[in-house]
């Protein structure tokens, strides 16, 4: 077979618009391809990036180690640092650190070389460690999520001296912009404070969401019976300084254990829920059993009649509105261990 290179450039040929029409709807590797044709559809290229497919990495992860930061991101299946070079390679080595300058969380320069992240990929995950973060970090919390952004982590960081509350506000309005359905946020600084609202918003627009919520010092929330309306939507909810009134606790409980979905509760309650209060309100497809052996009273109610096996377990029976102790996010089934020196009400839920 012979092959025939023709000279004509048709894509040179069309309008301006009609190419940025078609560059839009490229992600950046094409572009990148293209951008070598010709000098016009380098330009019109570089013109169309901003509204152009942005690849999708898994996850991107930023560590902060006293005064440097690590950029660490996923994509199909390798992993890519952030380096002194002009092009993001896969390192051997120990990953590249990036200094923390006086006044600011990044440099101007680690910002420029982390322009490539926001401008190229959008990420499922985002996770950040032990952070100090200021008003500049946010907005490259900002440009970092998108729509696409299914987990944000946000774990033992802090607000320093530098941020503002303008910026912290701005930090919960990239949450509720983003809303990814799973959400931890563990603060070191009581700096930002998480309300009801916000809670029933992300419970409202999430099906099922995950929130891992624990910020040191914070005041205690004490829920009220709209937020109670809203509970059994939760998959995950740890949050220790939440305080859920005991008195509707065993309605959302149920409605939250015929949904047969696995996950758990960990919050703080206003009062211990004896056994005769889980059996008064028990349907006929549900039934209640006690475990004292561990040394700590363990509730579990059983959904009858299925397939599979469905349950809660509630491990109470200490003095209420304590905080709850850190245990596993899920449990299923009957291999769980017994949980002990657990304070308040924790509820988990297995298949």
């Amino acid at each position: 077979m012979n092959f025939v290179i023709y000279e004509e450039d048709y894509l040179s040929h069309l309008a301006d618009d009609c190419l940025l029409d078609i560059f839009t709807r490229l992600d950046m590797n094409d572009l990148d391809e293209v951008a070598t044709l010709s000098s016009k559809l380098c330009s019109l290229s570089a013109v169309a990036r901003p509204k152009a497919v942005k690849l999708q990495a898994s996850n991107l992860t930023i560590t902060q180690e006293k005064s440097f930061l690590r950029f660490e991101m996923r994509y199909n299946y390798q992993t890519y640092f952030l380096g002194n070079s002009d092009k993001l390679e896969s390192q051997i080595t120990r990953p590249p650190q990036h200094p923390i300058t006086d006044g600011k969380t990044m440099s101007d320069s680690v910002r420029n070389r982390a322009a490539i992240f926001y401008e190229r990929f959008a990420f499922k995950q985002v996770e950040l460690e032990r952070v100090s973060m200021d008003d500049h970090f946010v907005e490259f919390i900002e440009q970092i999520t998108s729509k696409t952004c299914a987990s944000l982590c946000v774990n033992n960081c802090s607000f320093n001296a530098n941020s503002s509350y303008r910026g912290r506000h701005r930090f919960m309005t990239i949450i509720r912009s983003v809303m990814p359905g799973e959400f931890t946020l563990r603060l070191k600084t009581p700096a930002i404070s998480i309300d009801q609202d916000f809670l029933i918003e992300y419970a409202n627009r999430i099906e099922f969401p995950y929130i891992m919520i624990d910020i040191e010092n914070s005041s205690i929330l004490h829920a009220d019976d709209l937020f109670m309306a809203s509970l059994w939507k939760f998959k995950i909810l740890d949050m220790p300084n939440l305080l859920v009134n005991s008195d509707l606790l065993i309605d959302a409980l149920f409605t939250r254990l015929r949904c047969r979905r696995t996950g758990c509760w960990k919050f703080a309650v206003s009062r211990n829920i004896d056994e005769r209060e889980f059996t008064s309100a028990l349907g006929h497809d549900l039934k209640c059993t006690r475990d004292d052996r561990s040394g700590t009273t363990i509730f579990r109610i059983d959904v009858i009649g299925t397939a599979r096996v469905y349950f809660a377990r509630i491990v109470g029976d200490m003095p209420a509105a304590k905080i709850v102790g850190a245990i596993s996010d899920y449990i299923r089934g009957d291999s769980a261990a017994p949980l002990d020196n657990l304070a308040g009400l924790q509820k988990v839920f297995g298949d």
